[in-house]
C-alpha cells in the first residue's frame, strides 16, 4: 500500500509541475519539441515527468500515444505522416526518445523521414530491443510482438537501414533489463555520432526514470564515439552484459 500511494503522490506531482509549465512552453512556439514514445503495455503518462526538466532548458514535450498491439511498422508510417505534416513542413525542430517498442518506432520514422538531419536535432533510445528479444514470445500472437522477436523478418530489414550519422545518439541500456534477452541484444554498434550508456542499478522501466541521462541525451552534441557505464551518478568499466 505505501508504494502504491508514492506512485499515485508522484504523478500527482508531476501533474502539477507539468501544469505550472504548460502555458509558458505553448508561448514558445520556437523551441524544439522532443517528441517522446512509450514501450509496450507501458503508457506515455510514466513519463509526465519529464515536461519539467525540458521545459527548463527551453524544449517542448509531446508524450506521443500510440497502440502498441499494432505493427510497429504500421505505426511509425502514421507518425510519421503526422511529424512531416506538424514539424517538417513548418521548419519546426524535433528531438526524439523511444522507451523499449518505442525505439523501434523511432528508428522506423529516422528511415522515413525525408530529411532527417534537417528536422532531428538529437535521439535517445532507453531499452531498446534492437536485436529483438526473447521476451517477446511471451505474447507471440500480438503482431508488435512478432516483430520484436530475434531475426524476425521485420527487425532484419530495420537493422538494414543505417542510422543517420550527423545526429547525436544516446543509447541507454542496463545490464539488469528484465525484458530484453539477450541483453546485448540492446546495444547498438559503434558509430561517430552513438553513445552507448549502460546501467548497472536500475532495470527495463527504472532507467525512465533516469532524467539525468535523458535530458543530457536530448541536449547532446555529437563527440566522438563513447561507450560507458553508470552505477547512480558514479561510472565503472566492469559490467558485461
Amino acid at each position: 500500500m505505501k508504494s502504491e500511494l508514492f506512485t499515485v503522490s508522484k504523478h500527482v506531482k508531476h501533474g502539477v509541475n507539468d501544469l505550472l509549465f504548460k502555458n509558458r512552453a505553448e508561448n514558445n512556439r520556437c523551441w524544439p519539441t522532443a517528441i517522446i514514445f512509450h514501450g509496450y503495455t507501458y503508457f506515455s503518462s510514466a513519463f509526465n515527468g519529464i515536461s519539467l526538466h525540458l521545459e527548463k532548458e527551453e524544449i517542448r514535450t509531446k508524450l506521443w500515444k500510440f497502440d502498441y498491439r499494432k505493427k510497429i511498422e504500421d505505426n511509425a508510417i502514421e507518425i510519421t505522416d503526422i511529424i512531416n505534416e506538424k514539424y517538417y513542413k513548418q521548419g519546426r525542430k524535433i528531438l526524439l526518445a523511444g522507451h523499449s517498442e518505442g525505439g523501434l518506432i523511432v528508428r522506423e520514422i529516422l528511415s522515413r523521414l525525408p530529411e532527417p538531419e534537417n528536422l532531428v536535432k538529437s535521439v535517445v533510445f532507453l531499452g531498446v530491443p534492437h536485436q529483438g528479444t526473447y521476451a517477446a514470445y511471451l505474447n507471440y500472437w500480438v503482431p508488435a510482438c512478432k516483430d520484436m522477436i530475434p531475426g524476425s523478418e521485420y527487425l532484419t530489414q530495420l537493422n538494414q537501414k543505417e542510422l543517420p550519422s550527423n545526429i547525436p545518439i544516446t543509447n541507454i541500456v542496463s545490464s539488469k533489463d528484465e525484458c530484453i534477452f539477450p541483453r546485448r541484444n540492446a546495444l547498438l554498434p559503434k558509430q561517430g555520432n552513438i553513445e552507448n550508456i549502460i546501467l548497472d542499478d536500475v532495470g527495463h522501466i527504472g532507467m525512465t526514470e533516469r532524467m539525468d541521462l535523458i535530458v543530457g541525451g536530448l541536449k547532446r552534441q555529437i563527440p566522438a564515439y563513447q561507450e560507458h557505464h553508470c552505477s547512480g551518478n558514479q561510472r565503472n568499466n566492469h559490467i558485461i552484459i
